[in-house]
């Protein structure tokens, strides 16, 4: 007699979710913006980010012109990730520039693509906390001095003409018996790391590769996994704000007022006259004590290095009221940049003036 099955039960086999823990957890973390480092980590556990929640520092401002994308039309539709991982590594590194070995592997930049790092067969550690069930650990990420490398560019990071770059796929494998072979073609774990399957994956925010507890690397005796795939390191928004900050920082005019005394001056002219030098563009000079304005501004134009020559003639036969040792003090306001620092001052340019033509009367 044929068992009978309910509705439920058969729903739930046709959506292959019977008994994949692991990826159920992958979903309801996720839709929580987080990510646990093995199966049995509760959500108020898990502290890795996995998207949603972001910070200026964390959204990326680099155009698509900084981003290699792949140069044959078959790679641009391809879903295959490791033969467009392949090709894309091949072409970066044509031009590019291996700046350091990492974890036996290398780490190659190229200034064609400013905004992408590629980290190169380096081997992966296990994620500390992570052995679920004994050593049997269920996550791994890549470390470089003590930290582990996150912002890894996703295939789908990057358009190229409105289509995902394959070739950003991140591609690991796994090392047994002298061999490394790419996890979704390893043979001896009875199919278990198929992509379709679903057992494992690599979340390209956190640099985490992780694992269904029961097909962990140390459980079908792979002693090593390693990496091959490209990370971020481009501008970002918050690099972005502090320069249009500075940038208008540096577009914006402030009043700044500059305080001296008469023995800070040059004495001039043989003596006669009293000059100093002042910071910015001044238009306005006064005794501190009678307010009454003195002296006269020529203005440096010499680029960025602005200031004012402030000069009083005939200083001892002036209407100032002399403190003793000449100690009068003056107040200066001068326009600077918000910065604070002289406004940049062009050389003058004379008007053209353009004189119409009449014609005369017969």
């Amino acid at each position: 007699m044929a068992t009978r099955q309910t509705g439920a039960t058969l729903l739930k086999q046709l959506m292959n979710l019977d008994d994949n823990a692991y990826m159920r957890n992958r979903l309801k973390y996720h839709a929580a913006s987080r990510i646990g480092i093995q199966t049995g980590q509760a959500l108020g556990q898990a502290m890795n980010t996995d998207g949603h929640n972001v910070q200026s520092s964390q959204v990326w401002t680099s155009p698509v012109s900084d981003f290699i994308v792949q140069s044959t039309v078959a790679m641009k539709t391809s879903t295959d990730g490791i033969a467009t991982n392949v090709q894309l590594v091949t072409d970066f590194t044509a031009t590019g520039t291996k700046v350091k070995d990492l974890a036996n592997g290398e780490v190659w930049e190229n200034e064609n693509y400013p905004a992408v790092r590629l980290y190169k067969q380096c081997e992966m550690s296990a994620v500390a906390g992570s052995n679920g069930t004994g050593s049997k650990y269920e996550a791994y990420e890549l470390l470089d001095g003590g930290n582990r490398i996150m912002d890894w560019i996703a295939p789908t990071s990057v358009k190229d003409n409105g289509l995902p770059v394959p070739g950003y796929t991140a591609r690991i494998e796994g090392y047994k018996s002298s061999k490394w072979t790419d996890l979704q073609n390893c043979g001896d774990v009875s199919g278990n790391w198929a992509l379709a399957q679903n057992n494992w994956e690599f979340v390209y925010m956190s640099g985490m590769c992780t694992f269904h507890p029961d097909t962990t690397p140390t459980q079908y005796s792979y002693t090593k996994l390693r990496i091959t795939a490209f990370a971020y390191k481009g501008t970002y928004l918050s690099d972005t704000l502090s320069s249009m900050s500075q940038t208008t920082a540096n577009n914006m005019m402030a009043i700044k007022p500059f305080i001296f005394s008469a023995a800070a001056m040059d004495s001039v002219n043989e003596g006669n006259d009293k000059q100093i030098q002042i910071p910015g563009i001044v238009f306005n000079v006064f005794d501190n004590r009678t307010g009454l304005a003195y002296g006269d501004l020529e203005y440096n134009y010499a680029g960025t290095n602005s200031y004012t020559v402030f000069t009083i003639e005939d200083y001892a036969n002036s209407d100032i009221v002399f403190d003793v040792n000449g100690a009068t003090q003056f107040t200066a306001m001068s326009f600077v940049l918000a910065t604070g620092e002289p406004v940049p001052v062009l050389d003058p340019q004379t008007i053209p003036v353009y004189e119409s033509s009449s014609s005369e009367e017969p």
